[in-house]
């Protein structure tokens, strides 16, 4: 994302690339969920691309197993990953599960899919904790109208939905942007966590 707003991007970098990207994260996340394991620091600079740009979900220096039965319970910790990346049950210290990660997710794909960073010129002008403050009272990504396709930008505000329960899982968004189902059939029957 930096680099591409540099306009030093790899010419094979294009809208295929994108959504290959973002199939590939929500397929990893998905799994990640199913075994129980929330990452909580998902952003650009945790997504290594190898050299076909493919994703790689890397650093789980933050990430913990959580037990799906007890949500309300999960330790909170002050060490909870990117304030831009951050949910709002997140910043308030509240219990959260994976739907943490969902919202990073729609943070992450409205940057993947327009090559800028979501809040860059907001957080230069506010201090962190300002910031984490308006996030919690509804601040959400400016989405500039065209820019992305509607069936994607509806995706992401459903991601950065402030009640956790109406994001989706990672199921449901590894099958909404992969345009080929067959792949999804062998989880399609295993439910992944809330």
């Amino acid at each position: 994302i930096s680099n591409e707003a540099k306009g030093k991007i790899p010419s094979e970098y294009d809208n295929t690339k994108r959504q290959i990207i973002l199939i590939g994260i929500a397929r990893g996340m998905m799994l990640l969920h199913k075994f129980h394991i929330i990452h909580r620091d998902l952003k650009p600079e945790n997504i290594l691309l190898d050299d076909d740009l493919y994703p790689h979900i890397t650093d789980f220096g933050l990430s913990k197993f959580f037990d799906p039965n007890h949500s309300k319970s999960q330790s909170i910790t002050s060490d909870m990953g990117t304030v831009a990346y951050m949910a709002p049950e997140v910043i308030n210290d509240d219990s959260f599960n994976t739907r943490a990660d969902v919202y990073a997710f729609g943070i992450l794909m409205l940057e993947v899919l327009t090559g800028k960073r979501a809040y860059k010129n907001i957080l230069n002008k506010m201090t962190i904790f300002q910031f984490k403050e308006n996030v919690y009272n509804g601040l959400r990504p400016e989405i500039e109208k065209g820019s992305i396709k509607k069936s994607h930008q509806i995706m992401i505000e459903k991601c950065l939905s402030e009640n956790p329960k109406e994001r989706p899982t990672f199921s449901e968004i590894y099958r909404k942007l992969n345009l080929s189902t067959n792949d999804f059939l062998e989880f399609e029957s295993q439910q992944e966590p809330n």
